[in-house]
């Protein structure tokens, strides 16, 4: 799709909005495939939630030892502002695998609806209705078998970060009036709208947005915050982190409401916004071989997508070249090219002619497997990725 022909509606810096309703999505919408079984023994499945509405999620089962016992489930809201990042992303499919392994609990990840083709408050409404459906596998009656089967639902936990912060806050505070109760709340940099100016952003994906004192969005002066619906409650936040200051106020207004659970907040020194997504290895140290490989291929992408771009390849030559690279180096294939994805297409072709890589030729899985040289080239795209700039 020729996006250059195309007039721009609005353009925030993660997103750009045409006049005929498509969105440009700056980070690409990279995906990869669930797994049926990771280097850590997590296995994962994306499922349908709702088939009305399209809501989706993707599944995660850490290895089982002993069948007979039951595992907590967290519930998990992914960030990006509303608007970019899935469950089905590099980042974040690594990262709450890990979370998995590491605390062995039973993870859905949701896939809710995104601005700006589906305005707030559809997040929400998506958030509220995936623990609903959470909840009806009470007694082993829902339509999961994972669920079913080895989740302990009276050990429900909800957690997310940045924009699935707040996402995660109002759920929880909503489900102490109006549905299952769960244990804690684990929020992750946390954006709660807090400035004396209203949000641009907000208020070009929120229709019914109020200002900076609105509940749904800034729960620091909520009334019913005392009612938080769980036993307890952790904050992570960093410390060069621009939204430190909101998540340190949250922290303090729950401490000061009343509520009758047990608060902790943490600082990660010389670290900014969503750290653990982008250094897995700081949150979650025993992850971080598998985690780091995860990395690496989104790295490639992100360097390059603000560079000029040097030549035109096709997206069928990019998309098999890549593909296939991924595949022998991380064990899962990405979707990483789209229509849309000129400046990368542009780029990863100059490199490898560059390289003198041959990505037009039609090469087997044992090939590229086999190609020692072409997987060590490619580590090299980070310092390549800056000359380009």
């Amino acid at each position: 799709m020729d996006y250059s022909s195309k007039e721009v509606a609005v353009e925030f810096p993660s997103f750009r909005l045409y006049k005929d309703g498509t969105v440009d999505r700056f980070d690409g919408d990279i995906t990869v495939l669930p797994s049926p079984y990771t280097e850590n023994g997590v296995r994962s499945k994306d499922i349908v939630i709702s088939p009305a509405s399209g809501l989706s999620a993707r599944l995660f089962l850490p290895k089982i030892s002993d069948p007979t016992q039951k595992l907590p489930l967290l519930l998990y809201y992914h960030g990006g502002a509303f608007v970019i990042g899935s469950p089905f992303s590099p980042i974040f499919s690594a990262f709450v695998a890990s979370v998995a392994a590491e605390a062995n609990v039973i993870a859905l990840s949701v896939n809710y609806r995104r601005a700006p083709e589906n305005p707030l408050p559809a997040a929400f409404e998506d958030a509220w209705e995936a623990i609903e459906w959470v909840a009806a596998h009470y007694r082993g009656h829902g339509s999961e078998e994972w669920i079913n089967q080895y989740a302990d639902l009276e050990r429900v936990f909800v957690g997310g970060d940045s924009a699935g912060g707040t996402l995660a806050n109002n759920i929880v505070l909503r489900a102490a009036v109006d549905g299952p109760r769960t244990v804690g709340l684990i929020l992750y940099f946390p954006f709660f709208d807090g400035d004396e100016e209203r949000n641009e952003l907000l208020d070009y994906i929120f229709p019914s947005y109020s200002g900076p004192g609105d509940l749904l969005v800034n729960p620091l002066s909520d009334p019913n915050l005392a009612k938080l619906g769980c036993s307890k409650v952790v904050v992570f936040v960093a410390e060069n982190d621009s939204l430190k200051a909101r998540g340190w106020a949250y922290y303090e207004a729950l401490k000061k409401s009343g509520w009758s659970g047990l608060v902790e907040i943490m600082e990660i020194e010389g670290e900014g916004h969503d750290f653990h997504l982008i250094k897995p290895e700081r949150a979650l140290p025993t992850s971080r071989a598998r985690a780091k490989d995860e990395i690496v291929a989104v790295d490639y992408y992100t360097k390059w997508v603000e560079a000029r771009p040097l030549v035109h390849i096709t997206v069928k030559q990019v998309a098999s070249f890549v593909n296939k690279f991924i595949i022998c180096r991380f064990g899962v294939p990405y979707k990483i090219i789209t229509d849309n994805d000129i400046q990368f297409r542009d780029l990863l072709g100059a490199y490898c002619e560059e390289r003198e890589i041959n990505s037009h030729r039609v090469q087997t899985f044992e090939e590229v497997r086999n190609e020692e040289a072409l997987v060590e080239s490619l580590y090299s795209v980070e310092e390549k990725g800056r000359k380009l700039r």
